[in-house]
């Protein structure tokens, strides 16, 4: 039981120092290109605590199936996620921050690596649906310029 409890625990740290795709360290959930971008993300702050992980996937799948392509350079800016289709959206971008960042497996790894505050190169596609405007983010670079 506590070896059990110990690999556990290595496992756990691993995970977090995760250095890069190359790095040995990394599980499956560290790359970017073993995410899945049509699911919703796991962590509670993301999704908030009136969102329905859910319907933040149907949406993400939508998107990615109906939207157009879309870049975004800079910071990502704290929203207040409290949106009337339940969907998960931490955070918007964009000008005057108009566009929802869908919270999804992507945004979850950039939580997990400490990135949200940092300046990014997001992409994915974006669309509109009644007024609102989400963005799905299928690949990210950090310390984009």
């Amino acid at each position: 039981m506590i070896h059990g409890l110990l690999a556990t625990l290595m496992t756990a740290t691993g995970s977090w120092a995760c250095g890069g795709p190359d790095d040995p360290a990394c599980t499956d959930g560290d790359r970017p290109e073993a995410l899945d971008p049509s699911e919703s993300a796991k962590r509670a702050e993301l999704i908030g605590l009136s969102n329905c992980s859910w319907t933040t996937a149907m949406m993400a799948e939508r998107v990615l199936d109906e939207g157009v392509p879309y870049t975004y350079v800079g910071h990502l800016i704290e929203s207040h996620n409290e949106l009337a289709s339940r969907v998960a959206a931490p955070y918007t971008v964009g000008p005057n921050g108009r566009i929802h960042v869908v919270a999804n497996e992507v945004l979850d790894l950039l939580d997990r690596q400490g990135s949200l505050q940092a300046r990014l190169e997001l992409q994915g596609k974006v669309l509109e649906v009644d007024g609102v405007r989400y963005l799905v983010v299928t690949t990210f670079s950090k310390g984009a310029s």
